[in-house]
């Protein structure tokens, strides 16, 4: 069984992900208490707005910085948004160390809205096939899984620590993604670690070196037998824009928020019953990679518009991007299994939204 592990180091820092609760909460507060300025409605500004909250882990707030800012009022009432948390622990329960959020906010002018059908993107994590030994039996589940001791936050905090940006690859402005590949044996023991495709520069090094490190893992079993199991560990190494501030010591992981619009005029985005971060986690859980493609060495990505229509039912699934037939309908049949949709409305009046959604299928090595 393959297990897919979403990790990035950000020079100095290592990225994780937001939970679908502490997102959804994220969210919500935000459209509640952040109103378009009237200055920005006037001059007709609007774009994105990025703050860096920089929170320690009994969850307050060392400082904050607005990456980019648009102007109009904008800036500040985000700023005076995020003062008003006064614990930011109550977002953040499992993190137990401190953190740097990444905040997106959007102003978008809707005055043309109604006559037009609006397209959110949408892209999901890479599918990838099953990998195991060839003279084993290939598990798509196992009953018990192979699990890190203390699970996967103390395997991410544990990678946060551990992997280093390599120097040499940041004096040569080299980025990109590291993907590595390693078995839990049945003794629960780290073996085969290797580089599947890698960037250069130190950094594929870097990775295979923490990842030699880990302790033994409780191993994974299947119909009451332990059997091997078969992790893929991408590691994205970015580096930070020039605009970034210092990062105060002791800040070594950052977690990235969904971008939160807020709109000039009464406006309630179509929606998925649990936000984008649902949305997305549930149709990668959904999507498999067809055995038929595996077969027939199929890789690349499926791209499929779809429409919320005002009633919030699902219509004109499209494909606009093919990869295989048997890829195609593996995405088809996902979403048609999505049911609890509520429709775009702009002043009151329901409004049609496009979604483009983008599916990448990778075979391993």
């Amino acid at each position: 069984m393959s297990r897919y592990i979403r990790f990035i180091i950000l020079s100095s820092l290592s990225f994780y992900s937001i939970s679908v609760k502490a997102q959804a909460n994220i969210y919500q507060y935000l459209r509640s208490t952040i109103t378009y300025p009237s200055e920005a409605i006037a001059n007709h500004i609007e774009g994105m707005v990025v703050t860096n909250v920089y929170v320690r882990d009994h969850g307050t707030v060392v400082k904050s910085f607005v990456e980019r800012a648009i102007g109009g009022g904008c800036d500040l009432a985000v700023k005076n948004s995020l003062a008003a948390i006064n614990n930011w622990n109550e977002y953040f329960k499992d993190a137990h160390e401190n953190i740097i959020v990444h905040i997106p906010v959007k102003f978008v002018q809707v005055s043309s809205l109604i006559n037009r059908i609006e397209q959110t993107m949408i892209e999901i994590d890479t599918i990838y096939p099953s990998i195991a030994e060839a003279d084993k039996p290939i598990f798509k589940f196992v009953e018990s899984e192979a699990e890190y001791p203390g699970g996967e936050n103390k395997l991410i905090r544990f990678l946060s620590k551990n992997i280093k940006f390599p120097r040499k690859a940041i004096d040569r402005s080299i980025m990109g993604k590291t993907i590595l590949t390693f078995e839990i044996d049945t003794l629960g023991n780290v073996r085969d670690a290797k580089i599947k495709s890698g960037i250069g520069g130190g950094c594929d090094e870097e990775a295979l070196r923490v990842v030699s490190l880990m302790p033994a893992w409780k191993p994974g079993s299947q119909n009451g037998k332990k059997v091997r199991v078969t992790y893929q560990l991408p590691v994205s190494y970015e580096l930070g824009e020039a605009n970034t501030q210092k990062v105060p010591k002791n800040f070594t992981v950052q977690m990235n928020a969904d971008t939160t619009f807020i709109y000039s005029c009464d406006t309630i985005e179509a929606s998925y019953k649990g936000g984008l971060h649902t949305l997305k986690d549930t149709l990668f859980h959904l999507i498999q990679y067809p055995e038929t493609a595996i077969k027939n060495k199929k890789e690349g990505i499926v791209e499929i518009a779809f429409t919320i229509d005002t009633t919030g039912n699902m219509t004109g699934i499209k494909i606009t991007k093919s990869l295989s037939s048997e890829c195609d309908n593996e995405v088809i049949s996902a979403l048609n299994k999505l049911s609890q949709w509520k429709a775009k409305t702009v002043k009151q009046i329901p409004v049609n939204t496009t979604y483009i959604l983008t599916v990448p299928f990778k075979l391993t090595e």
